[in-house]
């Protein structure tokens, strides 16, 4: 053979193992059995070795598929507390208001004990009425605080529900970009 005349280089093609006649380090080739792009380079001993052109886009594209399956698993994680957030605000907002209803019935069987024990006694009766008031006194104030606090704990839920609400649309926002990314990973492809 003569000096001009480099040997033909034989590589194997690291997709499906066919070889690639004609190669020397920095060409791009092109595998004629799957059709795969192969970039060529000086391998340690001086002999060209190929390597998938595409193989960091593919890479990336996976990693980037994965993630986005990560994500959307955040999502619906996101969602699932959300809707415990929206039922259990709900519940509190509803025991708060149970909980500052209900004196008419107190007022109703106090007023009747009042009646009744003037009917009697009317000294009885004063001192039942006054017992009652400071009872019933107690007792509306009892349950104006009990509300009050139940009210508190709602607007609590509903703050951590706005919170959520915020971190779960970045998280949305997040795999909206990320699907555009690999959208265009994709086309690279």
């Amino acid at each position: 053979m003569p000096p001009s005349e480099s040997p033909i280089r034989v590589v194997q093609c690291p997709k499906c193992g066919s070889p690639v006649q004609g190669v020397s380090a920095g060409d791009i080739a092109s595998c004629s059995y799957c059709g795969a792009t192969l970039q060529v380079s000086a391998g340690a001993s001086g002999h060209p070795v190929a390597k998938l052109a595409n193989i960091e886009a593919s890479t990336s594209y996976l990693a980037r598929t994965e993630a986005l399956k990560r994500l959307q698993r955040q999502l619906q994680e996101r969602d699932e507390a959300l809707d415990a957030l929206r039922v259990s605000h709900r519940a509190k907002q509803n025991e708060a208001e149970a909980a500052s209803k209900g004196m008419g019935g107190c007022y109703l069987w106090s007023g009747v004990l009042a009646v009744v024990a003037f009917l009697v006694d009317i000294y009885a009766g004063i001192g039942v009425a006054v017992v009652l008031i400071l009872v019933l006194i107690g007792t509306a104030s009892g349950k104006r605080k009990r509300a009050a606090a139940l009210a508190q704990e709602a607007d609590d839920i509903k703050e951590q529900g706005l919170a959520a609400r915020a971190e779960r649309d970045r998280l949305a926002q997040r795999i909206a970009q990320l699907e555009a990314g690999l959208d265009d990973l994709a086309d690279q492809l």
